[in-house]
């Protein structure tokens, strides 16, 4: 049988939280309450997890509050029993099987590339033998999620499946697609004994973690390119650029270097958007920041260099957006028009975020 050793809690704090959302101790410490000396203390193996850092630290990653306690208390047992290690195939908090290996292998994507979980699926690796009782959790979320202020079909999407019976009939099973925020809202409404319930509450705040960072950063970096467009727009005027037809051809034009030949109109059909959708609403962060960078170094270029023919405007802003589509190549990344598009828009985004009460105006 092969068996590893007992992680600490160290390794459980920083593997599964503070490192996959790129995070100091600095940072957890500002934001969380937790003196930064007990947490560095905690994270060096000096000190215990108490019961007071585990609710502000849990608190702050939107998870049940004694869970780090719990889970340092569970360690401690499982060093103290004669097996002070634990076996891979059960898969209890090994480094080689961590929270994030039980459910990314559930985890599936549709033909646009979003991801999602199938409810019989998730019931299984929580632990739930009869999908009845499973059933009941699902509508405690999906209330939960109608509380919040979210459209439920948004996250839940039920559904009817056939499935093949020993004697090769086929009977209806009913069963529901979840995004990961239903996912978030299920093990809320789970069973809390249930270990893998308590290694879901892990899994689904980090990826709702990471998510909320995603959607902070696209909310900045599309504030920021809307102020730098109207700076664009005033260099592009000196240069010539007068007419809003003029305009529009300009702004292909650094489309076109950035985008390998692709236009406004190439770009959104790529995206599935309607003629009256802005791009840079449809964008993630990696996408509109390359946007950024290209619209400030275009009207950097144009002011430095003098340019004063609408020409030499076209010629310079589909230049710099080549340079930048040469370099994204060179560090071996995705170009923009092969990443994916968000499933929400900034609009979407910004009024989701004030529903849940927790966006201000970045203009402000």
């Amino acid at each position: 049988m092969n068996l590893i050793p007992l992680p600490r809690m160290s390794e459980f704090i920083l593997d599964e939280f503070m490192i996959p959302l790129g995070l100091t101790v600095q940072d957890v410490s500002e934001q969380s309450g937790v003196s930064i000396t007990e947490l560095q203390a905690v994270l060096n193996n000096e000190q215990e997890m108490t019961p007071e850092m585990s609710t502000k630290l849990g608190n702050y990653f939107g998870i049940s509050a004694m869970m780090f306690y719990n889970i340092q208390q569970d360690l401690k047992k499982a060093c103290r029993s004669e097996r002070a290690s634990i076996c891979i195939n059960q898969g209890r908090w090994s480094k080689k099987m961590t929270i994030n290996n039980i459910f990314e292998q559930i985890k599936r994507f549709d033909e646009d590339g979003q991801e999602y979980w199938n409810s019989r699926e998730l019931a299984s690796a929580l632990g739930y033998v009869d999908y009845r009782n499973f059933g009941k959790v699902i509508e405690s979320a999906k209330e939960a999620c109608k509380n919040s202020s979210q459209t439920v079909l948004d996250h839940f999407v039920d559904l009817t499946e056939m499935v093949q019976l020993g004697s090769g009939a086929e009977r209806p099973i009913k069963s529901t697609l979840l995004s990961r925020y239903a996912c978030y809202l299920i093990v809320q409404s789970a069973d809390p004994r249930k270990e893998a319930v308590a290694l879901g509450h892990s899994y689904f705040a980090i990826q709702t973690r990471r998510q909320e960072l995603e959607d902070n950063r696209r909310l900045q970096l599309r504030q920021e390119i809307k102020e730098h467009n109207k700076s664009l727009a005033s260099a592009a005027k000196q240069a010539g650029v007068i007419e809003p037809i003029d305009y529009a051809i300009f702004q292909n034009s650094g489309y076109k270097g950035l985008y390998g030949g692709l236009t406004q109109q190439d770009i959104k059909r790529k995206k599935g958007l309607k003629k009256s959708q802005e791009i840079l609403d449809h964008m993630g962060s990696e996408e509109l920041a390359a946007n950024l960078f290209r619209a400030t170094q275009t009207e950097a270029k144009l002011r430095h260099d003098g340019i004063h023919t609408k020409q030499a405007a076209n010629e310079t802003h589909y230049k710099v957006g080549q340079r930048i589509r040469e370099t994204i190549a060179e560090f071996g990344n995705t170009m923009p028009e092969n990443l994916p598009t968000p499933s929400e828009s900034i609009k979407q985004l910004e009024r989701r975020k004030k529903n849940d009460g927790n966006y201000k105006e970045l203009n402000q």
